[in-house]
């Protein structure tokens, strides 16, 4: 009996180790949850105080004597909350935070996603003079996406080089063939 459960255990950690948390625990309104953006700045007065998550990227960022303003370019989610390019924008977001957000850390163009409650939208902003569809939110909960590592360039290992040699093995593609040398 106790080999059966051996045998079944990885298997057990390995689908529950699938079940990957997202990033945002809050569970947005089920009825905003497939709501386009334009359809949340439209209609925002008529959601005013429903739970949505939305991402996008830092533009700019405002501390006050008891909360943060954040302005930011609203992008789609991906699957897994994280925002996607900046071309598929629809509009602003204006963000305020209960408490202080450092500057330093929460810079422009850094990718955010964020939980929060629809305070309002409006189409024109205080520090604009274009015309943007702005979406307020009081954020509930807010993650701060890790900055890209760039990748060192790796060059080909030298056993897949192009011009590697080796009298053993044939020729590049056909490497499978084995050969013995022969010394002359």
């Amino acid at each position: 009996m106790q080999l059966k459960w051996i045998a079944v255990l990885p298997i057990v950690i390995f689908l529950l180790y699938g079940c990957a948390d997202l990033p945002l625990t809050t569970v947005a309104d089920p009825t905003l949850r497939k709501s386009s953006f334009a359809d949340l700045v439209a209609a925002a007065q008529q959601h005013i105080g429903k739970t949505v998550i939305l991402g996008g990227y830092v533009l700019s960022i405002e501390n006050k004597a008891d909360h943060t303003r954040i302005v930011a370019l609203q992008t789609p989610l991906s699957s897994g909350q994280e925002p996607q390019s900046k071309d598929l924008s629809q509009g602003r977001l204006i963000l305020l935070y209960n408490g202080f957000l450092d500057p330093e850390v929460y810079t422009k163009e850094r990718k955010i996603t964020v939980a929060g409650t629809i305070a309002g939208s409006s189409t024109t902003e205080r520090h604009t003079e274009t015309e943007y569809p702005f979406l307020r939110l009081q954020i509930e909960q807010l993650y701060l996406w890790p900055k890209p590592t760039i990748q060192p360039y790796r060059p080909y290992d030298y056993w897949h080089h192009p011009y590697y040699y080796d009298p053993w093995w044939g020729p590049y593609p056909w490497h499978w063939r084995h050969r013995y040398h022969r010394w002359r």
